[in-house]
């Protein structure tokens, strides 16, 4: 489930750089679509990960770091937009993100591999 939310932003990113009009709602449908699936699956891995008495100040804290990234790309998004240069955000940030959903599936493929681990 990662995986694609993780890609239909990048590819949704991607293709708001191009002049495509009314086309641009598929785009915010599809990341607030990703943003709307990928929460409850991971308000669950943390819910029934947390202990009881943390649970609530997890998701809490959660929810903090969720909301982070807007409040940090914010001014960087305004002044690329003033400046007539969103598309270099449109570019990198799909980028950034393909980066780390491979980084993820790396770690996540070792992980499942344990001839792999050094300790062992």
């Amino acid at each position: 489930m990662l995986s694609v939310v993780a890609l239909s932003a990048a590819v949704g990113l991607l293709v708001s750089v191009a002049d495509i009009g009314v086309w641009g709602v598929a785009v915010i449908l599809s990341l607030y679509a990703g943003e709307r699936v990928l929460y409850p699956f991971l308000s669950e891995i943390l819910h029934n990960s947390a202990c009881d008495e943390q649970r609530a100040t997890i998701l809490s804290v959660a929810s903090f770091f969720k909301a982070l990234p807007y409040v940090a790309l914010a001014p960087i998004i305004g002044a690329l937009n003033t400046y007539g240069k969103l598309d270099y955000f449109l570019v990198v940030w799909p980028v950034l993100i393909i980066a780390a959903l491979l980084f993820y599936l790396s770690q996540a493929k070792q992980n499942e591999n344990p001839a792999r681990d050094p300790l062992l």
